[in-house]
């Protein structure tokens, strides 16, 4: 189906970038919502010449590699590129090609940072960075401001079900219809599974993220109007208690024990999020070991 749509026919064909586009040279920031950027661009060929005539180069295999990479992820978002994305249908999933841009501005810094390695005095690496970035602030702040905005009231944890790009593509795989507009648009209550517990002190905070509610009477499942993702969490007394999906709109769902009981139900990260962002954290803390550690040796 999605190979049919729209999205993958002809969305593409509007996502290439012109040179001077791709490079933010004479065009305006607020008609070109993604370039690499002329300062990152000649930084890049600049070391990358320069990484090339190095005769003691230790990391000339990696260097190679990295340029590889840089050279064909830029080629993908020129209009060059476009027989390419005819014959290839699965480049289509990515929607636009200017989306290689994430691929060629990593491998750029990657590059422009080994070039940085050869130099040995820590302070002339600290003033060209502070160039680099003093001129990205002056000559390219508009790049740095939002494309666009898009204003909403407020934020609905389970969000729409018709999303900017291909409908149902964000919800869950156990959701087999979207949410009667009626509950999407207003505030997320208890629907009940059956007619044991009885709700009361209902309280729904932080955007619909958290919700707080109190059971009592004979025990039975309530079921949430809210589509059920990995992260939300439930705790009935300040305790744990499993939580699964149910009904064809994939809403949340569980189980309360008879007697009065307090339910806070609350949207957290996710195991995948809580590693990434571990994992983003360590990888900023050993930059700054190196760092830190070639400047005692520079000293």
């Amino acid at each position: 189906v999605y190979q049919r749509s729209e999205y993958a026919t002809e969305q593409y064909l509007v996502g290439f970038l012109s040179f001077n586009q791709l490079i933010a040279f004479g065009t305006d920031p607020t008609k070109v919502h993604a370039s690499l950027g002329l300062g990152l661009f000649l930084l890049t060929i600049a070391s990358s010449i320069l990484l090339l005539y190095k005769k003691k180069n230790p990391n000339k295999s990696i260097f190679t590699y990295a340029l590889i990479a840089f050279l064909c992820s830029t080629l993908l978002v020129l209009p060059i590129s476009k027989p390419l994305w005819d014959n290839v249908p699965q480049l289509r999933y990515l929607q636009s090609p200017w989306r290689f841009l994430t691929i060629s501005t990593v491998f750029a810094i990657f590059i422009c940072g080994m070039a940085l390695s050869f130099i040995k005095k820590w302070w002339i690496q600290t003033a060209l960075i502070g160039v680099a970035v003093i001129y990205a602030l002056i000559f390219q702040k508009g790049y740095m401001q939002p494309y666009a905005y898009n204003d909403i009231p407020a934020y609905k944890a389970e969000g729409v079900c018709a999303t900017t790009t291909w409908k149902d593509e964000y919800l869950p795989k156990w959701v087999k219809n979207c949410l009667p507009t009626e509950f999407s648009r207003s505030q997320s209550f208890p629907i009940f599974a059956n007619t044991g517990p009885k709700v009361s002190n209902l309280s729904v905070e932080k955007n619909g993220r958290m919700i707080t509610l109190r059971t009592s009477g004979k025990e039975g499942t309530i079921v949430i109007a809210k589509h059920y993702f990995p992260n939300w969490y439930l705790f009935i007394d300040e305790k744990e208690t499993p939580i699964y999906p149910s009904t064809k709109h994939g809403l949340i769902t569980f189980k309360v024990p008879s007697g009065n009981h307090r339910v806070k139900l609350i949207m957290g990260n996710t195991t995948v999020q809580t590693l990434g962002n571990a994992l983003s954290l360590s990888g900023l803390g050993f930059i700054l070991f190196t760092l830190l550690r070639n400047r005692r040796r520079a000293l």
